[in-house]
């Protein structure tokens, strides 16, 4: 019995230094054709997709989270891929054959550290933010601490 409560401690331990960092960062200019906001969102999803898929073989990482802060393009990814016109209905089910739409998850603009650089900064408060390099500090939390606000 001690010999458990020990391993216990330990990987309690463990889980309260948990760090979060910022592996790589992507961004892009939107097409020029216009495109409404909610696909821009789910435009910005795949993407970000893609290079989830790519770090997920690099870092054999087996478990995961994707988070947005679009409730449209979250409902897209969560939904049945048929029902959507082709420019939503293709790019959902590249999204649904690389991730489980169940682990994608709802995050608040202001608290979604992915969107800094989209609301224009200069090179220096880049440097300077800490957030965007360490990642919110929920995310360090045990999941069921992480923000109750899903959508």
């Amino acid at each position: 019995m001690e010999k458990s409560q020990e391993d216990f401690k330990s990987k309690r331990k463990t889980l309260r230094s948990l760090t979060t960092k910022l592996i790589t960062k992507i961004a892009r200019v939107a097409p020029l054709k216009k495109l409404s906001l909610p696909r821009l969102e789910l435009l910005a999803a795949l993407i970000g997709d893609r290079l989830f898929e790519t770090l997920r073989k690099v870092f054999k990482i087996t478990n995961n989270y994707i988070f947005s802060d679009s409730t449209v393009a979250l409902s897209w990814i969560r939904g049945y891929v048929k029902q959507w016109k082709p420019f939503v209905s293709n790019r959902v089910d590249e999204i649904q054959d690389l991730t489980n739409p169940q682990n994608w998850r709802f995050v608040k603009g202001e608290q979604n550290h992915a969107d800094f650089v989209s609301r224009g900064c200069s090179a220096g408060e880049l440097l300077k933010n800490r957030r965007l390099w360490d990642g919110p500090h929920w995310l360090t939390l045990s999941e069921e601490n992480w923000l109750k606000n899903e959508r």
